[in-house]
């Protein structure tokens, strides 16, 4: 452990609770739970990690069997929810599945996403189907907004009370009342899945990356900070003017958090982690960059709750932000 060099100033922090996200599946390298213990397991065929030149490491699923099953129980005690992911389809097949959890027939429980509605081509699919208390099976079918292929797209499908919303990149395009299904209820059998129907259709072509669950429904600013501090994951940006250090996000985090600054001239650059104490936690960059806008992502798992720093340094430029590991 190395002594930083720099001054740490005692301040009065205040602290705000964040979403209580279940499980997040980077989906950089497997399909690994960085939060909890909902690991998914990745079929041997047809399942491989790239890096993409937009968002860098992520999923990518060949279409021809390719998909992540989760554990059945993940829905297990929630009363509402959201998911969030992003997803880079490349075409084929009506039906794919972005992501499906549930169960098929005959004891039909359901909510899946769709690239493409086998009646309404090229449209965005989402259904969500269940039986509530004494009532009968029902499906809520909804295909919003056409979509294209070679395309990132970032979703949330929000289930709160009675109501569902779904919002694609920051628009909300499905926002009604009187689905009456429960999340705990489409608990499956078997299985939930990324890139795979619970019926005979064909696997996702295409990437996934950053499958998020909250036991929670997200507000519309926290859908919004999500998908403005994810735009620039893993990017650069060709017109940054000046040096900067952002806020991390999310802020308390649990373990994960991402930070992003900018660069204004080629150089090099250190981005490190202290503890309090000024001693270096982990070095997250060290070399040479073009200007542009970065993103890193910062993974705690191994660290105590507490305040940390992050410290960003070029030649002629140097910040401190804190951040607050809260587990």
């Amino acid at each position: 452990m190395k002594k930083g060099v720099f001054f740490i100033s005692v301040l009065v922090l205040y602290v705000s609770m964040s979403p209580a996200q279940i499980s997040y599946w980077p989906l950089d390298t497997d399909a690994s739970d960085a939060i909890s213990v909902y690991d998914g397991v990745a079929e041997p065929s047809g399942v491989s990690f790239v890096n993409d030149a937009v968002r860098g490491p992520v999923m990518f699923l060949d279409g021809d069997g390719g998909f992540v099953t989760l554990p059945p129980s993940l829905l297990d005690g929630i009363e509402d929810v959201t998911i969030t992911c992003w997803f880079y389809w490349l075409g084929g097949g009506v039906w794919q599945r972005v992501y499906s959890f549930g169960n098929p027939m005959p004891d039909v429980r359901t909510l899946y996403l769709c690239p493409q509605d086998g009646l309404n081509p090229n449209q965005l699919h989402i259904t969500l189907g269940g039986q509530p208390p004494g009532g009968v099976f029902t499906w809520y079918d909804y295909t919003p907004v056409a979509i294209q292929t070679d395309t990132w797209y970032f979703t949330a499908y929000i289930l709160k009370g009675d109501s569902l919303q779904f919002y694609l990149n920051d628009e909300l395009v499905v926002n009604t009342g009187g689905v009456l299904v429960d999340p705990e209820d489409l608990t499956p059998d078997l299985g939930n899945y990324l890139g795979k129907s619970h019926w005979e259709d064909p696997t996702f072509f295409g990437m996934i990356d950053d499958v998020r669950f909250y036991a929670e429904a997200l507000s519309p600013a926290e859908v919004a900070a999500l998908y403005g501090s994810a735009t620039a994951v893993k990017s650069e940006k060709n017109s940054v003017h000046n040096f900067r250090l952002n806020p991390n996000y999310p802020n308390p985090f649990n373990p994960v958090t991402y930070i992003s600054y900018e660069t204004a001239g080629s150089g090099a650059v250190s981005l490190k982690i202290y503890d309090m104490l000024g001693q270096e936690v982990e070095p997250l960059v060290d070399e040479t960059q073009a200007a542009g806008a970065y993103t890193v992502v910062w993974n705690g798992r191994h660290c105590s709750s507490g305040i940390y720093l992050v410290r960003l340094e070029t030649k002629t430029y140097s910040e401190t932000r804190k951040m607050i590991l809260q587990k």
